[in-house]
């Protein structure tokens, strides 16, 4: 036994100066000293016999010292520090540590504590330098604050290389200021780390590897989360930005991290890998999604604004990140690399989409105006980002690069769809109307947007460049349309009358806005305003997918998509040296209001490259207006200039057939 000197919380009060007044003191602060000296036992023996209080201090009834004599002495003394002197400690279920103590198996490297975890109640208590395995329950509970587990390694051999399973969870916390650093927590039977409660805040978790070997290369799977936030736990930090404090989060067979139920908010996962091995190369997949926030959780953040809190989220079995759940609201997800590796120009998908909302989640934010907080969602086998199902709603997509490197300028295809909303997901907004809010979506082996399905409805995509690279100028073309609207969804709008409102839609496979799988599906009130759409591969606009001009006779009353709405015809286009005049026709339903948008395009095309301007005119009684048109912008005679036609409800028409403006 050796007696350590422990600091003093309380300072000494300032006494009454007498004759003896300095010899008193003396003693005073001898004596003070003495009650604040830490007992520090060395444990000699591996064995689990009991302390034997006839004995020595920490002594077994044999005059040695074992683990669970040392702790049970700690209980008598009040606190205290346990060493060893053996490498090997073999016991069943150990006493709850109920004081604060420090267990540090240092002097001999990593000691290995093999039949039962550790459990702590005490603030201040240090568990460094042990190996946690073959445990019937958990590896090491914290059950308080303040403490530390350090370089330990819970689940694993003492070379962290292989597993020897704990039968619960790797580590507990449930206070508050505790420090999880450097260790390898994997092999464990249920999740590698649980942070749960709502004393439980302010934890931190960095530097460790929690689901592979101590290299990072090799998997070594928790069997179910890597890292389990729920039951109101918050402000919480997984990882930092620092090289040292990236936590490797793969290789589990549950989701990497979970964040979960009312009141878990405020936690942060940052700099982390989740899905790769240590070299952000390499997949080393978890089972479940990489990241997921569901069942309420609330205003958590993945990722940050700067490049050194960027998580890669890359190589796992299902999404990227999943945000589900009614009332799971306000999360941000920013500045990460979904489905790339660490460099962001190299596909590392994960096998689902790159990131799902659904389950009525609502009000979260994917990216952001910053451009810091932009994300690179590409490469992923699924879908790029998808929003699902009824009260998956007011989720912002902005700022983000999806399906294409970290450059902008080339193609790193999601397999499916860029951004896909279905199912009754409703008031989402993909883009902005600032430079800042624009996402390129781009590069997508499917469509880029795709909007669909019964109840789908007022859905805004604006402000986005949609088969272009970062510049706008250079195809990096989706393999089929722009933007499709289809099986019923309605009121939805693909840009808009507001300033910076309309999307870029330019060098798709196929069209650049289509509407309606068919004729006959009654995906209505879909407004197409001040877009520029050019280029593509079919057709600017076209409702019904009959890659032809599609329209309504005057007066009837026609269903399937927008209402096939008719487009207008023009009838003449001059250009002089000042000014452009535009004159038509429209027929349409009778006693209406429309607008009409004007564009110009290259000759010989049908499209809509620049936004001209609009006009509002009215059919009579038989469904026909006539309407001239001279926009700000002077266009060159020799050039094309097309229109289109938007009814009250929405429902916008296709493109006019182009006229060539001639001299006036």
């Amino acid at each position: 036994m050796k007696l350590l000197a422990m600091p003093s919380h309380t300072p000494r009060q300032r006494r009454p100066k007498t004759r003896h007044s300095r010899r008193h003191c003396v003693r005073l602060e001898v004596l003070e000293l003495e009650s604040r000296r830490l007992l520090s036992y060395t444990v000699n023996d591996g064995g689990d016999a009991p302390l034997d209080r006839s004995k020595g201090p920490a002594e077994t009834s044999s005059g040695s010292i074992t683990l669970r004599s040392a702790i049970q002495q700690l209980d008598i003394d009040g606190s205290g520090v346990i060493e060893f002197a053996v490498s090997m400690i073999k016991c069943t279920t150990l006493p709850t540590i109920s004081v604060p103590a420090t267990i540090d198996g240092g002097a001999v490297g990593d000691v290995v504590i093999s039949g039962s975890g550790l459990v702590f109640t005490a603030d201040k208590s240090v568990a460094e330098d042990l190996v946690i395995d073959n445990s019937g329950s958990d590896g090491i509970d914290m059950f308080a604050s303040d403490g530390s587990i350090l370089v330990d390694h819970i689940g694993t051999n003492g070379a962290g290389t292989s597993g020897v399973s704990n039968a619960g969870d790797g580590v507990v916390l449930t206070g508050s200021n505790n420090d999880v650093s450097r260790c390898v927590i994997s092999a464990n039977l249920g999740d590698g780390i649980a942070i749960y409660g709502v004393d439980a805040s302010d934890n931190r978790v960095d530097g460790s590897y929690i689901g592979t070997d101590v290299t990072g290369t090799k998997a070594l799977p928790n069997a179910d989360s890597g890292v389990d936030i729920y039951g109101g736990a918050s402000g919480n930090t997984v990882g930092g930005t620092t090289a040292a404090a990236r936590n490797i989060v793969s290789g589990n067979k549950g989701d990497a991290v979970d964040i979960s139920r009312p009141g878990t908010s405020a936690n942060l996962i940052e700099g982390d890998f989740i899905g790769t091995d240590i070299t952000g190369t390499t997949a080393l997949a978890n089972a479940g999604a990489g990241v997921s926030i569901y069942d309420a959780a609330s205003a958590n953040t993945i990722g940050g604004t700067t490049a050194a809190a960027r998580n890669i989220v890359s190589g796992n079995n299902g999404d990227g990140v999943d945000v589900a759940g009614q009332g799971t609201s306000a999360n941000l997800v920013q500045g990460d690399f979904i489905g790339t590796d660490f460099t962001g120009s190299t596909a590392l998908g994960n096998a689902q989409a790159g990131v799902s909302i659904y389950d009525a989640a609502s009000a979260n934010v994917i990216g952001g105006t910053n451009a810091a907080a932009r994300n690179i969602i590409s490469g992923n086998n699924g879908d790029g980002i998808d929003v699902s199902g009824q009260g998956a709603a007011a989720n912002r997509v902005e700022g983000n690069f999806i399906g294409t490197d970290i450059t902008g300028t080339k193609a790193l295809a999601n397999a499916d769809v860029g951004v896909n909303i279905y199912s009754g997901a409703s008031g989402n907004i993909v883009g902005g109307t600032t430079a800042a809010a624009r996402n390129i979506v781009s590069g997508n082996y499917g469509d880029g947007l795709d909007i669909s399905g019964q109840g789908t409805s007022a859905n805004l995509v604006e402000g986005n460049f949609i088969g272009t690279d970062i510049t706008g100028a250079k195809p990096i073309a989706n393999l089929r349309d722009g933007v499709e609207i289809q099986k019923t969804a309605s009121d939805n709008a693909v840009g808009g009358a507001l300033a910076g409102a309309g999307n870029l839609i330019a060098f798709n496979d196929w069209n650049g806005v289509q509407v309606g799988a068919n004729t006959a599906d009654n995906s209505t009130g879909n407004a197409i305003l001040a877009n520029a759409i050019y280029a593509n591969g079919t057709r600017g606009i076209d409702l019904g997918n009959e890659k032809s001009p599609t329209g309504a006779p005057a007066g009837a009353h026609a269903s399937g998509p927008n209402n096939l709405q008719n487009a207008p015809v023009l009838t003449k286009a001059t250009s002089g040296r000042s000014k452009t005049t535009i004159s038509g026709t429209l027929v349409a339903s009778p006693n209406t209001n429309f607008r009409i948008e004007f564009f110009s395009d290259r000759a010989g095309t049908s499209q809509g490259q620049k936004y001209l301007g609009f006009l509002d005119v009215a059919t009579n009684r038989r469904g026909f207006a006539s309407f001239g048109f001279s926009p700000m912008l002077l266009v060159a005679a020799g050039g094309n200039v097309t229109a289109t036609a938007t009814d009250p409800k929405g429902n916008t028409s296709e493109f006019s057939m182009g006229r060539k403006l001639g001299s006036s």
